[in-house]
């Protein structure tokens, strides 16, 4: 996704109001010549805002999130024997997550995943649905249970054990999403949480390539050796933490100046931005061209770490408000960082980095 000027958002709304407007007339409003609004014109082509000559606009909006939406067990152990246990109960997933960080920006969002048809999944669901989240895309299945996953920890806070049933997801293939093809081809931009099968996540990223959509790879976990590196050329933004980061360059992570160093080797996969997190210490953010590291302040620190997903959901939000990536990369902080007070009690776990 190219950022917008200014000067174009200015050319832009002056063309929405009136299409027919001549080139010259458009120089006078804006105050400059008519061959540099031909220019600027051609600029919002080829950044896919104007679809050709006619100024046929195009109206693609909201964010389209692939991945996971199950529910979160957590299971306080208590007393000294560990026999007795605190339990709660929520939503959570990557994608509901995302969605929701997204909403609660202002930014249209719409999940594809799966649910199961028991009590968790019409819950789950209506959820969504009610902050806002397009949900015709998800799958409701009846062979599996919604998906689950069960954390136990101490009083302290620290994990000392994962449980999960995350078959239904396997039902998420190329076989079982039909629209997904017209869903990628109508939205802004593509995030794939790629926690769940590879193979979906690439069938997802070739119909972007095909739709000429911009796509997201959140990396949840060490999967380098799920993928062959040509599967990520031409990704516009991934988003991963430390391990990830070392495991595809083979480089020790130890600082940002190390971070940016192993992320501009991973632009040279085809990666146009890459985001390297490294808990406790901040972001750094490059392109081929550009490197921007952001420390994370002493107020920002939180005692579980970064959410990635809320730090996902930022910098997509800043990129499609046509932020610049220090700004975009500050926004996906903050809301990591903090959350954003609308979603307060919206999930009992996020993911951390």
């Amino acid at each position: 996704m190219n950022r917008i000027t200014e000067r174009e958002k200015e050319i832009l709304r002056i063309l929405r109001n009136n299409p027919m407007i001549a080139q010259e007339d458009l120089a006078d409003m804006v105050g400059i010549t008519r061959s540099a609004v031909a220019v600027h014109i051609s600029n919002l082509i080829r950044k896919g805002y104007i679809l050709g000559r006619g100024y046929v606009f195009n109206d693609k909006t909201g964010v389209l999130v692939l991945g996971s939406l199950f529910v979160e067990v957590e299971a306080v152990i208590g007393g000294e024997s560990g026999d007795s246990a605190v339990i709660e109960i929520g939503p959570g997933g990557s994608a509901y997550l995302i969605a929701n960080h997204l909403a609660a920006q202002n930014v249209p969002s719409s999940v594809i995943s799966v649910l199961g048809r028991d009590d968790w999944g019409g819950i789950i669901g209506e959820k969504l649905k009610m902050n806002g989240i397009d949900t015709r895309h998800i799958i409701i299945q009846r062979e599996r249970p919604t998906p689950r996953r069960i954390h136990m920890v101490d009083n302290y806070g620290n994990e000392h054990r994962i449980l999960s049933d995350m078959k239904a997801l396997e039902t998420m293939d190329k076989e079982n999403l039909p629209n997904l093809s017209a869903a990628v081809a109508n939205c802004r931009m593509l995030v794939i949480e790629t926690g769940i099968s590879w193979d979906t996540c690439k069938y997802a990223l070739e119909l972007a390539k095909e739709a000429r959509v911009p796509a997201c790879a959140r990396f949840v976990h060490k999967q380098a050796g799920q993928f062959s590196k040509e599967d990520l050329a031409g990704l516009f933004l991934a988003v991963m933490a430390k391990p990830m980061a070392e495991e595809l360059t083979g480089k020790r992570i130890r600082d940002l100046t190390e971070a940016t160093s192993a992320a501009r080797l991973i632009n040279e996969l085809g990666i146009e931005l890459v985001v390297t997190v490294i808990n406790e210490l901040g972001v750094a953010l490059t392109t081929k061209n550009e490197a921007v590291t952001v420390p994370v302040m002493p107020l920002q620190e939180r005692k579980n770490g970064l959410s990635v997903d809320a730090l996902t959901a930022g910098l997509v939000s800043g990129i499609l408000r046509g932020y610049d990536y220090r700004q975009s990369v500050r926004l996906g902080l903050r809301m990591a960082a903090y959350g954003n007070g609308k979603l307060r009690n919206m999930s009992l776990r996020q993911e951390m980095i």
